[in-house]
């Protein structure tokens, strides 16, 4: 992959889960997501991947459009998540 074609959310790789039961599909379909810059990731069988993704997909738009909230604050960077006493403040 050409590295500027990869699609980074501040500094980021953009992420893109996947759900599904057919692994030969998803296998198509995380190569086809990599082919688009992207990182793929497992969310999941369908019937409880699909409604997970359905959920948060709701409450991302909720708290973005409807309250002004920066959703992306409730998901911290895999680095700092879980670590005991971790800041998140950038002038940390």
């Amino acid at each position: 992959m050409n590295s500027s074609r990869r699609k980074v959310f501040d500094g980021r790789l953009l992420g893109v889960p996947l759900s599904g039961d057919d692994p030969e599909a998803l296998a198509v379909v995380r190569q086809l997501v990599r082919d688009m810059g992207c990182e793929p990731f497992a969310a999941g069988e369908l019937e409880q991947g699909a409604a997970l993704l359905e959920a948060t997909a709701a409450l991302l738009i909720r708290l973005w459009v409807g309250e002004g909230v920066d959703a992306q604050s409730i998901a911290p960077p895999r680095e700092l998540a879980g670590r005991p006493g971790a800041s998140l403040s950038p002038s940390s």
